[in-house]
This record gives C-alpha cells, sequence and structure tokens, in this order.
C-alpha cells in the first residue's frame, strides 16, 4: 500500500474535482488512429525508473511483463488474479526452511517461444538477468525491493530462468513486471538511468511500441512483433497520448473532440451528466484510493479513543459518498478495497448514529456548553483537519463539518499546500497536526507494514506511520503476512489487522472514488476497465466500433 507516493498526483489530478464540460464540436469518424488523454506528466518512460501516472499509462501498452495482475474476466467484475504474461507458466517456486529471512528461495521461470522486442531482436532468459542486474547497479536508483534479496540468476537455456533468493519476499509476483533488453543496453549498465534516448524510445514488448515522444505527446504504433497473450492483435494502428496539467483541461479537450478517450478520476454529478448528453460513452471502476481521516494519536484529543469512536459515528458516509458522485463511488470500511484477497467482510459498515455519538463523549466526561458543542474542563472538544485544498476536499469537509456539529464536534478545515503536509518536514511526518485529510492508494499487494507497524517500514517503501499507532498484535500479524509468500495464510494475518484497525480506529476510512473512462463510441467500441491498471493496460484489444 502507497501512501506518499499518490499524494501529488492525486492533488494535481483532483484540482478541479471533474471540471466543467462545455458544448464542443462534432466527433470525427472512426479511423485507425485513436487520440487518448491523461491528467499530469509523462518524465521518462523507462518501465524501471518511471514515477508519473501519466507514464504508467503509456507503459500499459509498451511494457509486458512477466506476470500481470488483470480482471479475471472482461464481464467489468472486480476479481483480479495473477497469471503470466510473457511466461509459458505460472513459475514454480521451492522454498527450503522455515518461510522468513533466514529461508533459500528458488523461483523458475519459463518464457514463451517466439518472443522478440519491438525492434525483432529475440527476448531471452538473458533479459530477465540484466534487468536484475541494471536494478541492483548503484547508479540506476531503480527500486529494489524483491529484487535485493535475489543472490543468482542462472540461465541454462534461453528460455528458463533460475532466480535464487535469501529470505521469503511476499509479493513475488511483482518480481520483473517489466523488462530492459540486454543487446540495447549493456555496454550501458551503469548508466541507464541517465540514457535519454532509451528513457524517450524503450524497446517494447506489448502491443505497441513508441514511435515519437515529444511532449506533451507520445506516439505509439503497433508492435509488429508482438504476440502477446491478451487475445487479438492490436486494431488501431497509432495511439497518440497527450497529457494534460489538469483535468478540467482535459475535459475542455473531450468536449472539443480534440481526444477520442481520456481516462478521469472522481467526476462530479454535473460533469458527467454534461459528458454523457454530448453522447460520450462512461465506464467507472473503483479507483484504489480511498478517502480517509488519520488521527495524530499523540494528540490529547485526537489521540482520545471515544472522541475517534464519537468522530466515526457522527459521520453519514453512505449519503456523502452518494451526494458527492452520484451513487457512483462505494464506502470504505478498512484500508483493503473489498475486492482484494486480503479484505476482511466481516469488519462492521458504521452508519450514522448521533444520539450514541454524543451519548459516549457524555459518558468520556464532555458536557455540552452553551454554544451547542461539547467540553471539558474548559476546553473545547475542537478537531483541526490538515488537507490540501481541492474541490473534492472541499466538498467532503462541507459533509464533516455539518454533520460533527449535530454531534457536538466542532471540526475546522485547515488547508495547507502538500509540500507544507507531505514533505520531509511536513506537518504529518513530524506529527505536529491534530487530523490529516488525504487518499490512501492500495497496490496489488496488500502490505501495509509501513503504515501500521511501528516496529518496521515495509520493504516496499519507508515507513509511513503519521498517526503514531502502536499496537503489538498488529505489528506481529503485518510482519508475518511478509513472511509469508501463500496467499491464503497471509489473507488471515491482513483479516486480522483489519478487525483490530476497527477497534483502535487510527483512522476512519471514508469512500473509494471512480476512475471513470469516458470515450466517444463513433472513435471506439466499448474498453473494458481494471482497477489496478493503467488506461491502456488491454489497449490491443480495443476495437474501431461496428460501421
Amino acid at each position: 500500500m502507497h501512501r506518499l507516493a499518490i499524494i501529488a498526483a492525486v492533488a494535481s489530478l483532483l484540482l478541479t474535482f471533474g471540471g466543467t464540460a462545455q458544448a464542443g464540436g462534432t466527433a470525427p469518424a472512426a479511423s485507425p488512429v485513436l487520440r487518448v488523454g491523461v491528467v499530469g506528466t509523462f518524465g521518462t518512460l523507462n518501465p524501471l525508473l518511471y514515477s508519473t501516472q501519466a507514464a504508467a499509462d503509456v507503459l500499459g501498452a509498451t511494457s509486458d511483463g512477466l506476470m500481470s495482475y488483470r480482471p479475471a474476466s472482461a464481464d467489468g467484475s472486480l476479481h483480479y488474479v495473477w497469471r503470466p504474461d510473457l511466461l509459458a507458466s505460472t513459475p514454480r517456486i521451492t522454498i527450503t526452511g522455515t518461510p522468513g529471512p533466514t529461508a533459500d528461495v528458488t523461483i523458475v521461470y519459463r518464457l514463451r517461444r517466439g518472443l522478440r522486442w519491438s525492434d525483432g531482436k529475440p527476448l531471452t532468459s538473458r533479459d530477465i538477468r540484466f534487468t536484475w542486474q541494471a536494478i541492483m547497479a548503484p547508479g540506476n536508483g531503480a527500486y529494489q525491493a524483491g529484487y535485493n534479496q535475489i543472490t543468482a540468476i542462472a540461465t541454462p537455456d534461453r528460455l528458463t530462468a533460475i532466480v535464487h533468493m535469501h529470505g521469503t519476499f511476499a509479493a513475488w509476483q511483482t518480481l520483473f513486471s517489466a523488462l530492459l533488453p540486454w543487446h540495447a543496453l549493456h555496454s550501458r549498465l551503469q548508466t541507464i538511468a541517465t540514457d535519454k534516448a532509451y528513457s524517450d524510445h524503450p524497446l517494447s514488448t506489448g502491443p505497441y511500441a513508441v514511435h515519437q515522444y515529444r511532449n506533451p505527446s507520445v506516439v505509439l504504433v503497433a508492435n509488429p512483433y508482438y504476440s502477446g497473450q491478451d487475445g487479438p492483435r492490436p486494431a488501431f494502428k497509432e495511439i497518440v497520448v497527450s497529457s494534460y496539467s489538469r483535468q478540467s483541461y482535459l475535459v475542455a479537450a473531450l468536449e472539443k473532440h480534440q481526444v477520442d478517450l481520456g481516462d478521469l478520476m472522481a467526476l462530479n454529478t454535473g460533469t458527467v451528466q454534461t459528458l454523457r448528453n454530448q453522447r460520450f460513452a462512461i465506464d467507472s471502476v473503483p479507483s484504489t484510493v480511498f478517502e480517509q481521516f488519520t488521527f495524530n494519536l499523540r494528540d490529547p484529543i485526537a489521540g482520545d479513543l471515544n472522541v475517534r469512536r464519537a468522530f466515526y459515528l457522527a459521520l453519514n458516509r453512505q449519503k456523502m459518498a452518494a451526494s458527492i458522485s452520484g451513487g457512483r463511488w462505494q464506502v470504505a470500511t478498512s484500508d483493503q478495497p473489498p475486492w482484494s484477497w486480503a479484505f476482511n467482510p466481516k469488519v462492521p459498515v458504521v452508519h450514522q448514529n448521533v444520539v450514541q455519538a454524543r451519548s459516549i463523549l457524555a459518558q468520556d466526561g464532555w458536557q455540552i456548553g452553551k454554544d451547542g458543542f461539547f467540553q471539558k474542563n474548559g476546553q473545547e472538544l475542537v478537531l483541526d483537519v490538515s488537507l490540501t485544498h481541492t474541490p473534492l476536499h472541499a466538498a467532503i469537509m462541507h459533509y464533516v463539518t455539518r454533520e460533527e456539529a449535530k454531534a457536538g464536534i466542532r471540526v475546522l478545515p485547515v488547508y495547507f499546500t502538500t509540500q507544507a503536509l507531505f514533505g520531509p518536514n511536513g506537518m504529518f511526518a513530524q506529527g505536529t497536526f491534530q487530523v490529516g485529510e488525504f487518499g490512501l492508494m492500495n497496490n496489488v499487494d496488500p502490505d501495509d507494514a509501513a503504515i501500521w507497524n511501528s516496529n518496521l517500514g515495509s520493504p516496499y517503501q519507508q515507513g509511513d506511520d503519521f498517526s503514531g499507532y502502536q499496537n503489538p498484535n498488529v505489528n506481529q500479524w503485518t510482519l508475518d503476512a511478509l513472511n509469508q509468500m501463500n496467499p491464503s495464510l497471509r489473507a488471515q494475518d491482513y483479516r486480522r489487522v483489519q478487525m483490530q484497525l476497527y477497534e483502535d480506529l487510527p483512522m476512519v476510512p471514508l469512500f473509494y472514488a471512480s476512475t471513470e473512462t469516458v470515450y466517444s463510441p463513433r472513435r471506439i467500441a466499448r474498453v473494458s476497465l481494471s482497477a489496478y491498471s493503467g488506461t491502456l493496460w488491454n489497449a490491443n484489444t480495443w476495437r474501431l466500433p461496428s460501421k
């Protein structure tokens, strides 16, 4: 589960909370060239070093890995499975010793026959080993979690890679989600990070390849050597992906029919209706980002469990989510989404109960003052909520301040810049806040040790424990889950964590906003969505509309 990595992106994406749709021109007829709009900037397109969602969208069409986490079917269900992409079959794993940091692990990968890079050169097991070497090269600055446990990779033939690891790595399926070509880069192993030529024009293993990268657009062309397992070959000979700094700009481009398809997030109801009136089709899927309140447990008021329980009961999250989104957003109950294999369906769904909230505070020694707000020992019950100033956050706080007031809790929103909140010396890192409101993002792996384990940060990132939460059981469960490679056993630990979080309430979950793909049916037939993948994750299955 990543927190900090998505803060700036989400703040930019939601800066206009959907934007304002306006009347535009007429959609052109179907064409083998498709125009796609994304929000943000591209940066590097090196699949091992990219850092933006816009780049991830492009790489979804150009960079197949050994395995991928995809919807189990194309019917729009939220059931996801790991499956081989470049592999001929699921890897074979052998664990010697007790699962954990001292175990020895062997993973045998077997590539499919006939794989080629977009330049026509063969893709072999040598590329797997080279990718590991490039990730571990000191000057490249690549993300090394899991790879730093690999001690050796043997390549007995062109299709087989035998990976030896010391210590179990729970998220082993995420290894080698992208590859680098040995034949093109082996002479530049130590300088791949600064290789602008490759950053702008990486070789492809996916259905499309980068033809031209000229900010703010990337031109993709069908990869003639693609032989993926995702079904048919691409129908569009070219896809032009253009980036927009704000979501409102992308909405305007759609309305002017400068873009055929746009990937948007948390559209407000007015924008959705206007787009539909303009004959755009809109497909939605819950995003992996959920809004929530994090409490600073070191604060004397926010650290009071009874105050947090009363705060939770005072909220009508169902009404809030339905009103803001027109019924498209899903209320959250924990830090794991309902479609995750680690989700605990037994965590109670909390509904608004103002009477119970007031009763809890009264039993805790708080008394109603003349102004209708609780106070204790001359101190009023006030919670300052620190957050970035976006229309979505303003809409949330509009509901929260009114509903908490009904329970006698005064809530004051205080807006700051992203840097002031999330920077290394920001309020969250320094613990100089009462309550924070921001989005958390779920990854394909449900690891949440970085947030809730007070003894260690996750091996996938540095610790993000803003709340100061400490629970020895949660520490043990999150550690046990990281030492397992069996999803069923890991799920048991994560379900225990979710129930404990419900009891302790270091955070109050709100809802999962939706990601919407808006497209012109005159230009492209229906597309299928994935909560975990970028816009172009299955671009090879996109089709021209029927005449």
